[in-house]
């Protein structure tokens, strides 16, 4: 039994004993270049979906809902900023 690790790769052998260093280098310079391009990509894709939003997001009202606006009025506070709460019931914000 042979205990070389190359010792299967037959030719090729020294070369990959001599550029291991360099090779494995290279290979995981590579990796982190490509996992910072792919993370690049999908910012820039998410960011340019939520820049441009589609006409799908509940802006577009009908004519009942404009109607409907219309008819609410507002309510003016006539307690002159005093909040009645029932008898019952304690006042949470009294310490």
């Amino acid at each position: 039994m042979n205990n070389k690790p190359f010792a299967a790769l037959g030719q090729h052998h020294n070369f990959i004993r001599s550029y291991s260093g360099i090779i494995f280098f290279v290979f995981v310079s590579l990796l982190l270049g490509y996992a910072i391009f792919s993370m690049s990509a999908t910012v820039t894709t998410t960011l340019d979906q939520v820049d441009a939003p589609n006409g799908g997001t509940g802006t577009i009202f009908d004519q009942r809902t404009i109607d409907d606006v219309k008819k609410l009025q507002v309510s003016t506070d006539q307690s002159g900023g005093q909040v009645s709460l029932p008898a019952n019931r304690p006042n949470p914000l009294v310490e």
